[in-house]
């Protein structure tokens, strides 16, 4: 499933690579792969249940272990993924909400007849049954870009450029802070002008730009779906 690609840096997972490792023949590097795909998806997952399907946290929970146990780890779901039937993130949404249904037919049916529950089906394919997903998704792939490029800023000794990013985009995008104003980065970084601190910003943003299609990259097929979730990540945060 993976394609080729070439290393670039410490980032070099493209066009569902990172998919592709999950379901390796290899132990170690399918683990390495499926640790970092429950990393990212698993809060979403989560938000999910809580939600959209209005499961109480605890059950919440012991589905969503269940799920990674039989389905992910067990079951090997990833392997059935197919990049040609549309974004990664969607199978998984499709899979948890069927294996959620199951599991709360099965956990009802089993309680006395004058319990009530406020569990609901879902139908995904509404905005409002995804919402809550997308956003947690879009927050970790937020999280995971800056992460990388303070990683890679602070490698090439350039922490003026992740500062004034930080400032100015990252803690107000993440935290709704404030943005810090221009003069105060004028002082704060010894600059001489406003237009020397608008350029150190371009080349943060363009940075950041670049990090953030990397990290997209692992989960989509080619460079379009790279722009088209993009453009998603813009509207859901």
């Amino acid at each position: 499933m993976a394609e080729k690609h070439k290393k670039s840096g410490r980032f070099p997972e493209t066009r569902w690579s990172l998919v592709g490792r999950a379901a390796a023949s290899d132990d170690l590097t399918r683990q390495r792969a499926l640790a970092e795909l429950l990393a990212t998806y698993t809060p979403a997952m989560k938000s999910f249940l809580l939600e959209a399907r209005r499961i109480p946290p605890d059950l919440a929970d012991d589905i969503l272990q269940s799920f990674i146990a039989d389905k992910v780890l067990a079951a090997g779901l990833v392997k059935h993924a197919d990049k040609g039937r549309g974004k990664f993130r969607n199978f998984v949404l499709k899979s948890l909400n069927n294996f959620a249904s199951t599991k709360m037919k099965a956990e009802w049916a089993n309680r006395p007849a004058a319990m009530d529950s406020n569990w609901q089906q879902t139908d995904i394919r509404s905005a409002a049954a995804s919402d809550c997903f997308d956003r947690q998704w879009a927050q970790q792939v937020v999280r995971e870009t800056l992460l990388s490029m303070e990683a890679e800023c602070s490698q090439k000794g350039r922490s003026d450029l992740w500062e004034v990013f930080r400032l100015r985009f990252a803690e107000p995008m993440m935290n709704d802070a404030e943005p810090v104003e221009y003069d105060q980065i004028i002082r704060r970084f010894r600059l001489e002008s406003p237009r020397e601190a608008m350029n150190l910003l371009a080349n943060a943003k363009r940075s950041f730009l670049r990090h953030l299609r990397i990290v997209v990259g692992k989960y989509v097929s080619n460079d379009s779906e790279i722009d088209r979730e993009i453009d998603d990540l813009r509207g859901i945060v």
